[in-house]
């Protein structure tokens, strides 16, 4: 609840002192307490009771600013001291409370505080239900949209929509995988890739902060496929969102972790297709170290190509990462040429294998591949797309 529901039709006995700018606070708990120092018992968002046993008439200025810093300190939501057992609210509480921003209510003789306490508790409870609807409301609209064909596109437009935020799904080369906002510009991507690429080398912590071309950008990761389900895990695939994540309320924080394990749902997907083709990729190297017969691996072959279109030949590309350990190494660069070859009509066969990867790329021209070319040519569309779409990384190459 809010602070100003204590006041106009909340409960009429109550008068603000100080803090009218402040009136916008939530309030999740309450307690009355007479203590000097109740600071181990006080949680962030507190409405604090008092009846003031806690101020000697001698050291009156000094018990008030030390009590009034304590509830500051620890994050208190507002202070209501009761007139009962003196009177009028001493100035020099006043003054503290204005000093260092502390919202300050009096509390009128005939108003108990075990009423404002039900008050206060029935309505963080009434708002509290009715958040929790809202949730379930917000996980059966994003779960139909997940499953209704609107893909991670749908997805994350929905929950722009919602909180009015700008995201993005990328990988670690720089696709786009989903957007919920306009498309971002390739070289914007590319910083984005090296910044998550940073991160996840360095196990940074989550979300990550990363501010680039004048824009403010909170970086989290999307739980690997089968893997880890550590939501701080960093992996493949990150979720981008254009804002600072950390000062955004509890309710949209909530919303974010559901995303990300949606996306991640979506990623497993892509992972099970990716499966399919690295078990026929392997097929193929294998008949093709075995100087298998060229009809066979032909055969082999053909069941990636479209039931409609032509595959006038396969090129060849790979990705080596001597630097790292074997198994590392085969996998990082695997990931690197799926990424860079995702968006193909017709999907690539890549598998692991030495040092690092090789992929079996589809084309549907005749054009001889780069090293049938002069060397003055242009490199052909294949190497140009590797070339873009691996830009975003340092060391690998293609």
């Amino acid at each position: 609840m809010r602070l100003r529901a204590l006041l106009g039709d909340g409960i009429s006995g109550i008068r603000l002192l100080v803090g009218e700018e402040e009136l916008d606070r939530s309030v999740r708990a309450v307690m009355t307490t007479d203590l000097h120092d109740p600071s181990r018992y006080l949680a962030a968002g507190t409405l604090v009771l008092t009846g003031l046993g806690w101020r000697s008439a001698s050291a009156g200025a000094d018990d008030s600013d030390r009590f009034v810093r304590v509830l500051t300190k620890s994050g208190a939501a507002a202070l209501a001291a009761g007139q009962a057992e003196i009177g009028d609210i001493p100035v020099d509480l006043v003054d503290a409370c204005a000093r260092h921003h502390l919202p300050l209510f009096a509390v009128e003789e005939e108003v108990s505080f075990a009423r404002i306490t039900e008050f206060v508790i029935r309505r963080i409870s009434a708002e509290r239900a009715t958040d929790l609807t809202a949730v379930v409301d917000r996980h059966r609209r994003l779960v139909q949209a997940a499953a209704g064909g609107a893909g991670l596109d749908g997805v994350l437009s929905l929950v722009a929509a919602d909180i009015d935020i700008h995201c993005w799904v990328l990988s670690l080369t720089g696709r786009q995988a989903a957007a919920g906002g306009p498309d971002l510009a390739p070289g914007l991507r590319t910083k984005m890739a090296r910044a998550h690429f940073g991160a996840r080398e360095r196990k940074a912590r989550v979300p990550f902060r990363h501010r680039v071309d004048g824009r403010s950008f909170s970086l989290l990761p999307i739980p690997e496929a089968g893997g880890s389900a550590d939501l701080d895990a960093w992996g493949d695939w990150f979720l981008a969102v254009e804002d600072d994540v950390t000062d955004w309320p509890e309710r949209h924080q909530e919303l974010l972790g559901e995303l990300v394990r949606l996306v991640s749902v979506g990623r497993d997907r892509v992972e099970d297709g990716r499966r399919r083709t690295r078990r026929l990729s392997e097929d193929v190297l294998n008949l093709l170290a075995s100087g298998a017969d060229p009809v066979e691996i032909a055969a082999r072959l053909r069941v990636a190509e479209p039931e409609k279109g032509r595959i006038a030949r396969w090129q060849f590309a790979t990705a080596a990462l001597p630097d790292l350990p074997s198994r590392d190494a085969q996998r990082l660069a695997r990931v690197l040429l799926e990424e860079a070859l995702a968006d193909l009509p017709v999907p690539a066969l890549v598998s692991a294998t030495g040092p690092g990867a090789v992929a079996l790329i589809p084309c549907e021209d005749d054009d001889p591949p780069a090293s049938g070319r002069p060397e003055s040519a242009e490199p052909d569309p294949t190497t140009r797309l590797l070339r873009d779409r691996l830009a975003a990384l340092d060391g690998p190459t293609a």
